[in-house]
C-alpha cells in the first residue's frame, strides 16, 4: 500500500472538485497536471501508481486522514463523485444501507413490491443483512412511505430511500 507521504508527493487533491492531479510524471503517457478519470465497470474512479491500480476514493481518505477505513461510502450514491464532503467512513452494514433502488424493481419505489397472493403492496427493509417485513398496504405510495420511515429509523444517516 502506498503511504500518505508518497501519495502527496505524486498528487494534489482538490477537495472541492474531488480531483486528484498528477504532480510527478511516473510513467510513459502520463503528464504532470493530468487528472486521472478512468472508471471501472462499477463506476468507481481508479488510478495506477507503480503498476498497481487503486480506487481514488480510498486514496483520498489516505491523503486527507493518513489512513483508509475498511469501507468508504459515497453519500450521494455517485461512485465517481470524490469530493471530500461526499465521502465518509462506513461499515459493511452501513455501506449496504446506502444502496439505491434495484435495477429489477417493478413498483418504482425502493423496498416496495406487489404481493400477488394477498393482492396488496408489501414493504420490506434489510436490517443487519436480514429482511424485515414492514407491512401490507393498499397503495404503493403508502408502502413506500412506511419503507421511508423504517429506513430512517433503522439506517439513520445512511438511509437511501431513492
Amino acid at each position: 500500500m502506498i503511504t500518505q507521504e508518497e501519495l502527496k508527493r505524486l498528487f494534489h487533491y482538490d477537495e472541492e472538485t474531488g480531483d486528484l492531479t498528477r504532480l510527478v510524471k511516473t510513467c510513459r503517457g502520463v503528464k504532470v497536471g493530468d487528472i486521472p478519470r478512468a472508471l471501472n465497470t462499477q463506476g468507481y474512479k481508479r488510478v495506477r501508481i507503480n503498476s498497481k491500480l487503486y480506487y481514488q476514493h480510498r486514496l483520498i481518505f489516505l491523503y486527507m486522514e493518513g489512513d483508509t477505513p475498511s469501507y468508504v461510502d459515497h453519500i450521494n450514491g455517485d461512485k465517481s463523485d470524490n469530493r471530500w464532503s461526499n465521502l465518509r467512513p462506513a461499515t459493511p452494514m452501513s455501506n449496504a444501507c446506502n444502496i439505491g433502488k434495484r435495477s429489477n424493481n417493478t413498483s418504482g419505489y425502493k423496498g416496495v413490491y406487489w404481493d400477488k397472493r394477498r393482492q396488496k403492496w408489501c414493504a420490506k427493509i434489510n436490517v443487519e443483512f436480514r429482511n424485515k417485513h414492514i407491512g401490507y398496504f393498499t397503495t404503493k405510495e403508502e408502502a413506500y412511505s412506511a419503507y421511508c420511515t423504517a429506513a430512517y429509523r433503522y439506517h439513520g444517516d445512511f438511509a437511501n430511500v431513492t
